[in-house]
């Protein structure tokens, strides 16, 4: 069964992440509608499978991209593999780091700051936010910290500026952060978890990221901040 093949603690893990997850979204639900009392839209279910899709494979393309680039710079290189047993550790962090983080930075962060002081703001500050609430993570620097600001902080907000829904901005946020560890075995935020393949990370931090992984290297930096302005542009028009 699962057990041979995962292992106990892995299957409890992941338990707990779905538990976590939909505790998450019940508890928005809750808030949306008896706080706010407006629809519960951020999760709406018509074209969801469609935001989340391309919010996956967006997360891996640019991931793929970012690695590519740092391994061509001599930065990474894969040493040996492993089987897909060890995944489901990297899925239950994809979980919750995705739907609650995204909950919580663009459904009330972003959306609440942009109702009292406008787009441009809410954007400004939500990313700094979110790019300050990793300086705890292990590995972390100022550096890191305003390199997920920059990438991730204001490309996650740009996509719910253009959807107006959380399905696509949690949909990047997975797929990066589980084809960064998952399938790259490369840190997450400075969380080391074993990935299919086994890596070793070397030469100038700039460009690999170090220990803190690829989010605080300049190909991932240049790569997603480039993206995160085109989904700006189109949340403009």
């Amino acid at each position: 069964g699962l057990r041979s093949v995962f292992g106990r603690g892995d299957l409890v893990r992941l338990t707990a992440a779905i538990i976590t997850c939909a505790s998450g979204i019940s508890a928005y639900w809750l808030f949306v509608r008896a706080i706010e009392r407006r629809a519960f839209s951020d999760f709406q279910l018509k074209g969801a499978a469609g935001e989340l899709g391309f919010g996956v494979l967006t997360g891996f393309v640019l991931m793929a991209l970012s690695i590519g680039i740092i391994a061509l710079l001599g930065g990474y290189e894969v040493t040996a593999f492993r089987t897909p047993a060890i995944l489901l550790p990297v899925l239950a962090m994809t979980l919750i780091s995705s739907i609650t983080e995204e909950i919580v930075m663009r459904g009330i962060m972003f959306r609440f700051i942009e109702m009292a002081l406008g787009s441009w703001i809410a954007l400004a500050l939500s990313a700094i936010l979110f790019g300050a609430m990793h300086m705890g993570n292990p590995n972390s620097s100022w550096l890191a910290a305003g390199a997920i600001a920059l990438e991730a902080g204001v490309m996650l907000a740009a996509i719910y500026m253009v959807t107006r829904r959380l399905w696509a901005a949690i949909g990047i946020h997975a797929g990066w952060n589980f084809s960064q560890a998952g399938i790259f075995g490369v840190p997450v935020s400075g969380i080391k978890l074993p990935g299919l393949l086994v890596s070793n990370i070397q030469g100038d931090a700039l460009i690999s990221g170090g220990t803190f992984g690829a989010e605080a290297s300049l190909p991932a930096l240049i790569i997603c901040t480039v993206t995160g302005l085109l989904f700006l542009t189109f949340a403009i028009k």
